[in-house]
């Protein structure tokens, strides 16, 4: 799953590229914290973790023909309103320079890429992309992949996924949410991460090791900026 996101987002990135690596995207998480109560996934962390480390240690993944359920778990799904919450409070935050703009246009265009084909590759794979379990899965494994350049198996994160899905379901400040709020959580946990991780493997592959180790250190900032704790490596 994260292989095919990334590889089809590459080749939309273009020259002004550059420019949006002016906007960290630990800068807007404030302003997320601002609209959705995010102190309920810091408890859920935990189990993230202990998920993927118990994923991340299982050595026949490959032959797993299982397929993880997360199609129609209501507790944790989201009405998409038909707007791009977070991307409007991004244009909302007019630059006052030129390249301020720019960069912040750039920054947008790559947000809704990346959450376009997130969408499309989950349906793909018969996941529903409203799941907010599968978001914060996503969100744990491209973190992971910043920090150590290695990835996990499409099932260790649907079951990553699942695990992530019975502790929000259970989670009676989760369940008070709005549908807004929910959405808005979604596209925070999918979006910022994996334009940090596309800038970085775009780097990579230009052998930029100065912007590549920017955007490692971006990546580990915004998750720590929005989970409150610093992102630990599964053993």
């Amino acid at each position: 799953m994260k292989h095919k996101i990334i590889a089809l987002c590459l080749c939309l990135i273009t020259t002004g590229l550059c420019q949006a690596q002016y906007f960290g995207s630990s800068e807007w998480a404030s302003d997320i914290r601002d609209y959705t109560n995010m102190s309920m996934f810091i408890q859920t962390n935990t189990i993230n973790m202990q998920q993927m480390q118990k994923a991340y240690s299982e050595t026949d993944t490959k032959s797993q023909k299982k397929q993880t359920d997360l199609a129609n778990v209501k507790p944790v799904l989201f009405q998409p309103t038909g707007k791009r919450l977070f991307i409007e409070m991004v244009k909302a935050k007019a630059g006052t320079s030129e390249e301020q703009k720019k960069g912040l246009q750039v920054y947008s265009q790559l947000l809704e890429a990346g959450l376009t084909q997130y969408e499309k590759v989950a349906r793909e794979k018969k996941q529903n992309p409203a799941n907010l379990g599968l978001a914060v899965a996503f969100f744990m494994e491209t973190t992971y992949a910043l920090s150590s350049g290695k990835h996990l198996e499409d099932q260790q994160i649907l079951d990553m996924a699942a695990v992530i899905n019975q502790s929000l379901a259970k989670n009676a400040q989760f369940q008070k949410t709005s549908n807004q709020q929910r959405q808005l959580i979604y596209e925070a946990f999918v979006g910022p991460q994996l334009v940090n991780y596309m800038l970085y493997e775009q780097a990579r592959q230009d052998k930029d090791a100065k912007t590549q180790e920017q955007m490692k250190q971006q990546g580990l900032a915004f998750y720590k900026s929005l989970m409150g704790t610093e992102f630990s490596m599964p053993q």
